[in-house]
Formats: structure tokens, sequence, C-alpha cells
């Protein structure tokens, strides 16, 4: 209920002459950063082929997150998760495995989570972009699971 009411009342915030007010009185501030494939480091690790990763931030609770670009015909190494990581596609299609080594399609909008120590890689034919938060303390019961 309270998360409920707190959103209501930002969204009233950004919409309302109360924001402005704050803006022009330079209240409220706000930084740009960069994360695109540009700001990235080509990565070759674990056999990994077209694979720019770009971090993005860290916790002092030992998350992260990286932002992961895969060119066409691009893919990840299979390697062990270090800590839960949960692989957010955000722009076109490929393919995700686990421990078993089954390919499963990935595309926008939907995600992989895979455990601590689980084997792992992910690759595309057509070039695919994912924000991959790693981390042991993620709570991922807002997201909806695949049918």
């Amino acid at each position: 209920m309270r998360s409920a009411w707190r959103f209501s009342y930002l969204a009233l915030l950004h919409t309302g002459t109360l924001w402005s007010a704050l803006q022009e009185k330079g209240t409220i501030s706000m930084r740009l950063y960069r994360f695109d494939a540009d700001a990235g480091r080509p990565i070759a690790d674990f056999g990994s082929a077209g694979l720019t990763i770009a971090p993005v931030a860290l916790s002092a609770g030992a998350a992260q997150v990286v932002a992961m670009w895969l060119a066409p015909g691009g893919s990840v190494g299979r390697h062990p998760a270090v800590g839960g990581q949960l692989f957010l596609v955000t722009q076109g299609e490929g393919w995700v495995e686990g421990g078993n080594g089954v390919r499963q399609a990935i595309r926008a909008g939907q995600a992989a989570w895979w455990d601590d120590g689980q084997s792992h890689a992910a690759g595309t034919e057509s070039g695919m972009a994912a924000l991959v938060i790693e981390g042991d303390a993620l709570d991922l019961a807002h997201l909806r699971p695949l049918p």
C-alpha cells in the first residue's frame, strides 16, 4: 500500500508545478552517463566472441550491473555464474543456455536467471543487447515467468 502511495505521489510531483519550482531552484539535480557499446570494452574470456561489456554500477552489498552487447553471430562462452545472475534482454534476440546445455530462445523484454555456480552461455545470430545484474540477494518476485 505504501509503495503505491509513493508511486502516485512521485507521479504527481513530476507532473506538477512543485517539480518545476524545485528544478528552477536547483534543489533537484541530474547527472547523465554513457553505457553504450563505445563506452565498453571487448571481452574474449571463456571463448566469447563479438562481446562488449560496460560496467554500469556496483553496490556495497556485492551486486553489480553490466551492460552487454553481442554482435551478430556473437556469443558469451560457457562459464559458471559468480553469484546469481539476471540477464535482461533490452534489444534484439538470441538464445541462452543453462547447465543442461539446452538452448532457449530469448528476445527483448525477456530475462533469464542463473543460480550461483550454474554453468551458462548466451548468443545471437542477429545481435542482442542486455543488462546483467549479478548478486545473490536479488528478489525476483516481481518478474512474471514465461509460459
